[in-house]
């Protein structure tokens, strides 16, 4: 088993235990704060980019409350949750203090991928769950922005994609147990052998 496998690997199993333990983190809770409240900040910035929160996303053009799911429980079906994303722009990461509860070399990983991704390909790149619990990667880039590389933003993705599935079979997984409340059971006895979806704004 290569290195990247066997991180992979000690990754996804880090993410089963936490999302088997009994802590119980929810969206629900945050429903009624301001973005800035609801959002805190990572940990250690890496190659050059300042930790700052998920809300406030330069160029995204919305008020990313509603999108990082801190809506009443009845939206929530109908929305999308940041877990984190990186900005070439102003050169920060963002990580959704939400999933505090995974496990630390999780959240690293996540963050070393969102910054390459930056750093590769430029414009802002997020890591999303959908309404139904799904991971998927977006990007975007500021209108004008001649540098953003749309051609090597496709191929990163399905390379992502490909190396990361575990990884983000595992997260779906948290999510769907620990956000969505699904059976356990159900969701570890179902969930390892999907593919996992990913999208591109």
């Amino acid at each position: 088993m290569t290195e990247e496998r066997q991180s992979n690997a000690a990754a996804a199993g880090g993410i089963r235990n936490a999302a088997a333990a009994g802590d119980d983190i929810s969206t629900g809770a945050a429903s009624d704060k301001t973005g800035q409240e609801a959002c805190g900040t990572s940990s250690e910035p890496q190659a050059g980019y300042a930790a700052d929160s998920v809300c406030g996303m330069p160029g995204a053009g919305e008020d990313l409350t509603a999108r990082d799911g801190f809506a009443a429980d009845g939206q929530r079906e109908h929305i999308k949750v940041v877990l984190c994303g990186a900005s070439k722009y102003d050169q920060k990461y963002y990580f959704n203090r939400t999933f505090d509860g995974l496990p630390e070399n999780v959240k690293e990983e996540l963050h070393i991928l969102c910054v390459l991704f930056t750093e590769e390909v430029g414009g802002i790149f997020t890591i999303v769950f959908t309404p139904g619990g799904d991971v998927e990667m977006e990007t975007q880039a500021e209108e004008g922005d001649l540098l953003y590389d749309e051609i090597s933003c496709g191929l990163m993705i399905r390379e992502i994609r490909r190396r990361k599935q575990e990884l983000f079979q595992s997260l779906s997984a948290y999510y769907k147990i620990k956000i969505l409340h699904q059976n356990p059971g159900d969701v570890l006895d179902s969930g390892w052998d999907d593919e996992s979806d990913g999208g591109q704004e």
